[in-house]
């Protein structure tokens, strides 16, 4: 047992207070007169002995109330040290999907063996997440584990490298398994004017790109109308088609903006021209009419708020801080023009790629590619830092005993004062 205030202990020395009284009051004799003690020699030596054996019980009750009061305000608990198991090992779930962890589940020892994902779940190969952990984050909970020794076994996914590099203790030891292979994967692909586009995600640990390859509609078997088949590497694929082949824009704008207008316009062309797509651009004076269609750019060049609309939004919004014309705003799907723009602004700072990105882009394609990345980072720069902190789990767990002290002191005070009152002392 200890205690979290020791301090109060020094309240003990209040056990000579009860101890000094009854020493104290043994020199209070009150004197009666009689006339004779033949009678009384016998039954005063018994009374005498219960009247001393009350009052060593009553002062034994009276220093204990004290005693466990003070004991009660030092706050103690009991500490119980945790029975943690020998050996863990934590398995990255993308390694385990992928077989690069078969020969070694097939050999490995009776140990526990778990998930590196959140909370850190017994392997069950039934249940294997489809996800890529963050890593440092999750180091940071390898406290929780009840384990002397953990062997991590991760891919260093770039994916996955999120806030401040973790400090770990030496009792986790980190392998980081860099066998990469190379990507070439069709996902998928897009009509235009004259055939279709084929995207391909192409990488290994040190890229991941998209290759867009076109294909004239004489090259293209079609299995269905949003699909088309594909030879890749001797197989036979069939392939999502996305049958996106416009471009549509409205804008709504107010006078003091028709230059930017008339700029956006000619950026919108050259976008169409580059990405081989038909341009349907309407000029939206009625706010109403915002609600009835669904273009790929909705652009608001007014000083107002724009209304709360479905799909894509270009506002202008100038901000002085801003390091491009157009950025990302944190609602979804909203960007920001951040200033007037010029001839000189256009071309410097190649707003038709920018524009590019935000009509082109597919959530189908992106997802494709984020689960595809394979980039890795540097077994150096990735691995947490290792310091002589205590071992994982080995800490002493704490259990306040308080109550208990708070509860024995009341039933002793109320023994000493149901013994005052029928021994009358």
């Amino acid at each position: 047992m200890s205690f979290l205030e020791p301090t109060y202990l020094w309240g003990l020395f209040s056990l000579l207070v009860p101890l000094a009284i009854h020493l104290m009051n043994k020199g209070d004799v009150k004197t009666i007169k009689v006339g004779s003690v033949r009678y009384l020699t016998e039954q005063e030596t018994k009374q005498t002995r219960q009247l001393k054996l009350n009052e060593l019980l009553l002062l034994l009750l009276r220093m204990l109330v004290l005693a466990l009061l003070v004991f009660a305000m030092a706050s103690p608990v009991l500490q119980s040290k945790n029975k943690n198991i020998p050996l863990t090992y934590l398995i990255e779930p993308s390694l385990i999907e992928n077989g690069e962890m078969d020969a070694f589940l097939k050999e490995a020892p009776e140990v526990p063996i778990r998930l590196f994902s959140k909370g850190f779940p017994v392997l069950d190969m039934d249940k294997v997440p489809d996800e890529v952990p963050k890593y440092w984050q999750l180091a940071q909970e390898l406290q929780n584990l009840e384990s002397d020794s953990i062997v991590v076994f991760s891919k260093a996914s770039i994916s996955g490298i999120q806030g401040m590099r973790p400090i770990i203790p030496p009792t986790v030891f980190w392998m980081v398994i860099d066998e990469v292979a190379a990507i070439d994967s069709i996902i998928g692909a897009t009509t235009l004017k004259d055939g279709v586009v084929i995207h391909t995600i192409k990488g290994d640990a040190s890229y991941t790109d998209i290759e867009n390859e076109f294909i004239s509609k004489e090259e293209i078997s079609y299995s269905s109308e949003d699909s088309i088949l594909i030879k890749q590497n001797g197989v036979i694929k069939n392939i999502p088609l996305s049958l996106q082949d416009t471009l549509r824009v409205g804008m709504n704008y107010d006078a003091e903006f028709v230059k930017e207008k008339n700029l956006l316009t000619a950026v919108f062309t050259a976008v169409a021209d580059y990405t081989q797509k038909h341009l349907v651009l309407e000029e939206i004076t009625d706010t109403e009419k915002l609600y009835e269609t669904t273009p790929n750019l909705t652009v608001w060049l007014k000083r107002s708020s724009p209304p709360k609309i479905e799909g894509k939004l270009l506002r202008y919004k100038e901000d002085s801080l801003a390091t491009n014309s157009i950025v990302k705003a944190v609602e979804k799907n909203v960007f920001y023009l951040t200033e007037r723009l010029t001839i000189e602004r256009v071309l410097n700072e190649r707003l038709t790629e920018e524009l590019v990105q935000i009509m082109t882009s597919k959530p189908q394609l992106e997802e494709a590619m984020r689960s595809l990345d394979r980039r890795t980072m540097p077994e150096a720069e990735f691995l947490p830092t290792m310091a002589d902190l205590d071992p994982i789990g080995s800490e002493k767990q704490q259990h306040s005993i308080v109550n208990w002290f708070w509860i024995a002191a009341l039933l002793v005070l109320i023994m000493e004062r149901l013994l005052a009152k029928f021994r009358k002392q």
